[in-house]
């Protein structure tokens, strides 16, 4: 399962995410990574990093990061999900809230690979 992550950092095709430039990586952890939000920001830092140039210690703070930044993608899916839930509840006010809840799901369903 892991053997596709080998080529991440290089831009090779097997598990190839982002591939950026060798002049932006850091031989070291950017200033601030532990205090950094999650979001776009944390997001294009963490790409950067070049994991196997990094010791043991600064390989755990950037897999704190990727936690970090991993809860607030799934927040925001859990946030679009309850949309969809919303919507339905404002279209068909009258309806059961079983049927409702019925209806997003299939939606959210259709929306899950």
């Amino acid at each position: 399962m892991f053997d596709e992550w080998g080529n991440h950092e290089s831009g090779g095709e097997a598990g190839s995410v982002a591939t950026v430039p060798e002049s932006i990586r850091f031989d070291r952890l950017p200033e601030g990574l532990s205090e950094m939000t999650p979001g776009a920001r944390l997001g294009t830092v963490l790409a950067s990093i070049d994991r196997r140039r990094l010791n043991g210690k600064h390989r755990v703070l950037v897999m704190q990061a990727w936690n970090r930044q991993l809860a607030h993608a799934q927040a925001e899916l859990y946030a679009s999900m309850m949309t969809v839930v919303d919507a339905e509840a404002e279209l068909y006010p009258e309806d059961d809230p079983f049927d409702i809840n019925e209806v997003a799901s299939s939606e959210i369903r259709a929306a899950s690979p």
